[in-house]
């Protein structure tokens, strides 16, 4: 068993864990399911929990929902995490917080890209390098943050599976991200939300398009003291 991540409860706005404790139940859901059938082959044995797990773990939808979560973990949750976590460092690269807004609208155009074709989210090369490419070449100290993914492995498997369980699954996860990337769209369009605010293509007030329009507002947002403003350009105390 490969030791991958060790993530814990979160609540409130850490739904991030839903896709990180992915990657370790996908690259080791064989070793899940070969200890919970040696475990229900012990005579006399009535465990309900090992028996919904074994079934869990068994089929091709929870295996092809693992695959896909792993993927959205590496390629778009982790690089928008870091930049969100070090905005206030990235001045010098031209980055303030409102850049953020610029992360937001490549991360819409990916889901765009793939519910018009699911197979982009099994290109390694577009999913690592293209998605956040324009900003990633701001820096190579961005660029190492914006296209993570450690693991030789687990790498492999993502995008070139050997195992059989996966390779028959491939299919699903591109029917699967379709779904997905349709369900994201919606949750970043929703007017009840804020999302939207930071999207060109719903005119957002806080879009990089209109931040560009405002004279001062990117070069304001700058640094450690521009990452203390709130949405509406006032400092946070």
């Amino acid at each position: 068993m490969y030791r991958t991540y060790v993530a814990t409860k979160g609540a409130g706005s850490r739904h991030d864990l839903n896709v990180e404790g992915a990657p370790a139940i996908f690259y080791n859901c064989q070793l899940y399911v070969e200890f919970l059938d040696e475990q229900l082959r012990v005579p006399n044995t009535n465990n309900i929990l090992q028996e919904n797990l074994f079934i869990i773990l068994s089929a091709e939808e929870m295996i092809a929902f693992c695959w896909l979560c792993s993927i959205f973990h590496f390629a778009f949750s982790l690089p928008l995490r870091w930049l969100a976590a070090n905005t206030q460092d990235l001045a010098k690269y031209d980055w303030s917080v409102f850049s953020l807004s610029r992360a937001i609208n490549a991360f819409e155009n990916a889901m765009l890209a793939v519910k018009g074709d699911g197979k982009f989210i099994l290109d390694e090369q577009w999913v690592l390098n293209d998605v956040f490419k324009d900003i990633a070449e701001k820096s190579s100290t961005v660029q190492s943050h914006t296209k993570v993914l450690s693991g030789k492995r687990l790498r492999e498997e993502l995008f070139r599976p050997q195992r059989e369980e996966n390779i028959e699954t491939s299919d699903l996860v591109v029917e699967m991200v379709v779904v997905a990337a349709d369900c994201v769209l919606k949750e970043m369009h929703d007017r009840k939300k804020h999302t939207w605010e930071h999207l060109d293509s719903q005119d957002g007030s806080l879009s990089w398009k209109n931040v560009q329009a405002t004279p001062g507002m990117h070069d304001a947002g700058k640094g450690k003291l521009g990452a203390k403003m709130c949405p509406s350009g006032h400092l946070v105390p």
